[in-house]
């Protein structure tokens, strides 16, 4: 991110306080049309198309400078085709968006790998449904595979699906865009602490901040794993945080070009190529509810040790992949139907 830093970047990386206080009290003077609670993409992305129309939004959030939330420590990936039409149509749709920003995505591919004939009944009938769906989907052999992805597949699998238009995304070239846009339209961008949606007669009116009172006709919450706590209503809020490990390995000169994203869909693993490193996790173990903090990374769970050397197997001895940091990331898992509000990066 310190390639994009700039006047406006720089207010908001702390080294201009009274300015961020000065904004925050000029805010609660008028009431928003939408307070929106959270700038990780989700927040972000909203006040930037909000900031097209006539409203009057304010962005919150206790960090612009550090994303303390899921957006600044999930490892980015994005992968177009889910079986649900309509969050196939979402993340088409936000990769069409991710693109228009400079640096904002990263198209280097992404792989499914058969490790059995169930799985390869699978991948042939998710290649015939990515392909209705408009996507560019190709059955290739596991050969195939490891060409396009060495260090991170063996050739003894049965066969692999790849997907050339997946990639990752850059969170924070994204968010930042975002940021920038959207206060160049009139979105006001508030660093403070919410600690309370304010009610009255059964209506929200507004945000509590450690800065003051922001009215607002509408409040959107998009802070994730942080959602319960701030929604204390007598209706149930369908988020839980879960814990999640992910490790890097140690680092090693960059390629000419990424690695694909690789997935073991049957195992529930998953791989990414950093470029001077490589990045595993796995969601093959039991659901474990993990209070979250101040930001997305908690304490160390001691059985994702295990889970994490049963992942190691997939990939290459060649590699050498030892882990070199191990990071608990809490996810927040939706309990619901299919939401369009956002698209989780894994």
């Amino acid at each position: 991110m310190h390639d994009l830093q700039n006047t406006f970047s720089l207010c908001f990386r702390g080294q201009n306080p009274q300015y961020l206080q000065q904004d925050t009290m000029e805010s609660s003077k008028t009431t928003a049309d939408i307070a929106i609670v959270g700038a990780g993409i989700v927040g972000s992305a909203l006040a930037y198309f909000l900031s097209q129309t006539d409203k009057k939004v304010v962005l919150i959030d206790r960090s612009f400078s550090e994303l303390k939330g899921s957006t600044g420590h999930a490892p980015g990936f994005v992968g177009q085709f889910n079986e649900s039409e309509v969050l196939t149509r979402l993340a088409i749709e936000t990769v069409g968006e991710y693109t228009k920003v400079p640096g904002g995505f990263d198209v280097v591919g992404g792989l499914e790998i058969a490790t059995s004939c169930e799985g390869v009944a699978r991948l042939r009938s998710r290649c015939e449904m990515a392909k209705r769906a408009g996507l560019s989907a190709e059955l290739i052999s596991s050969g195939q595979a490891t060409s396009l992805a060495p260090e991170l597949v063996n050739d003894d699998n049965q066969i692999a699906l790849y997907f050339p238009g997946d990639g990752a995304a850059n969170a924070i070239r994204i968010t930042t865009f975002y940021h920038e846009n959207a206060r160049a339209r009139g979105v006001e961008l508030i660093e403070a602490e919410v600690t309370e949606v304010q009610q009255a007669n059964g209506c929200v009116n507004g945000v509590m901040t450690t800065s003051g009172l922001i009215p607002a006709k509408k409040v959107i919450i998009a802070t994730g794993i942080w959602a319960t706590n701030l929604c204390k209503f007598d209706i149930p809020i369908p988020i839980v945080p879960v814990a999640h490990p992910y490790m890097y390995g140690e680092h090693h000169a960059p390629k000419l070009r990424k690695a694909p994203w690789v997935r073991w869909p049957q195992h529930h693993v998953y791989a990414r190529d950093h470029g001077t490193f490589f990045g595993l996790g796995s969601y093959d173990h039991a659901p474990v509810f993990n209070e979250p903090r101040d930001t997305a990374i908690g304490d160390w769970i001691g059985q994702f040790d295990e889970t994490l050397s049963q992942a190691m197997r997939f990939i290459p001895e060649e590699t050498q992949l030892v882990p070199r940091e191990r990071f608990n990331e809490h996810l927040h898992n939706y309990r619901g139907p299919p939401s369009r509000s956002c698209l989780r990066m894994k």
